[in-house]
């Protein structure tokens, strides 16, 4: 098991960063790299909502089904998927930070099997270069409103 993690630091209420980073209806709006989404599952987003999602990360057009396995408003949320033999779990923990948020990201990329264990570094490479793209996709959107 390995895992990236980046933090960031953006100028907005705690409620917005959650609302922004849990937005799947508008993430093809919102989030450059993903191309589409769509919620598989019927009812508001929480815990258990199943989405397919496709997004081009290192050139590379991927498409995934992924599960919302932590929705606690305003503070987590994570979703997990498996993908070229691999489980990765993405999450979000928000903290006040003042008059601002603290968002601390990880991803953690599990091989399962031999085909995981080679497609894994080029997963959690890619994982990371999505994970800091898509925060500062989101520090930019909210600190331009």
């Amino acid at each position: 098991m390995k895992s990236v993690t980046s933090e960031k630091i953006i100028n907005a209420p705690i409620e917005d960063v959650f609302a922004f980073a849990t937005d799947l209806e508008n993430a093809t709006k919102n989030i450059p790299s993903v191309e589409s989404l769509k919620i598989l599952t019927k009812g508001g987003i929480g815990k258990g909502t199943r989405f397919t999602q496709k997004r081009t990360i290192l050139g590379t057009a991927l498409e995934q089904e992924m599960e919302v396995v932590e929705f606690e408003p305003p503070t987590n949320y994570g979703a997990e998927a498996t993908a070229h033999g691999c489980r990765i779990a993405a999450r979000m923990k928000l903290s006040e930070a003042g008059d601002q948020t603290r968002v601390d990201a990880e991803v953690v990329v599990e091989p399962e099997g031999f085909a995981g264990k080679l497609a894994a570094p080029m997963i959690l490479k890619g994982a990371q270069i999505a994970m800091l793209e898509d925060l500062e996709t989101m520090k930019g959107a909210l600190e331009s409103a």
